[in-house]
């Protein structure tokens, strides 16, 4: 969703990096985390997902039915700014609820929808630890060992889990 014409305006910048220097400037042990972090590492996944592993790239890999999905939507939703329709932008958008929020994508599932504990679990550390007040999380949580926890990583960061 990087480059949506409704969305570009909310993406967070880590004010503590140097965007592709390959240094972990702000020492969270993140290198180049300038826009958030990729935590899904499917490697060798011939599915859809990432294949590449964990990486400071959390937009969607160029895999076939991996385009725009739920995450962009939640995102318009919560952050659009209305755009005039363009030939470029297509319709126009809606404001969303909080236009004036900045976002920071953590992702953790791959465009089959499939999300493993432990990518969420490093999400949710990774949020915590960089002082962020609210994660939104749409979760499929199958089993109630899962439902746990994540719940318990909620608590331990103090943040707004919805799912």
């Amino acid at each position: 969703w990087f480059d949506h014409p409704a969305l570009q305006h909310a993406i967070w910048t880590n004010p503590g990096e140097i965007p592709g220097n390959g240094i972990d400037d702000d020492g969270n042990g993140f290198v180049d985390d300038v826009h958030g972090w990729d935590f899904l590492d499917r490697v060798g996944s011939t599915g859809f997902g990432d294949v590449r592993g964990r990486d400071n790239d959390p937009s969607e890999d160029a895999l076939p039915g991996s385009g725009r999905g739920h995450g962009t939507s939640v995102a318009g939703m919560i952050a659009a700014r209305y755009i005039a329709p363009t030939a470029a932008s297509g319709p126009s958008f809606a404001y969303g609820v909080a236009p004036d929020v900045s976002l920071v994508p953590l992702r953790v599932c791959g465009a089959d929808g499939d999300c493993h504990d432990d990518d969420v679990a490093a999400a949710l550390v990774y949020a915590a630890d960089m002082g962020f007040e609210v994660a939104n999380l749409s979760l499929h949580l199958r089993s109630p060992p899962r439902r746990r926890r994540v719940r318990r990583l909620q608590e331990r960061a103090r943040c707004s889990v919805g799912g």
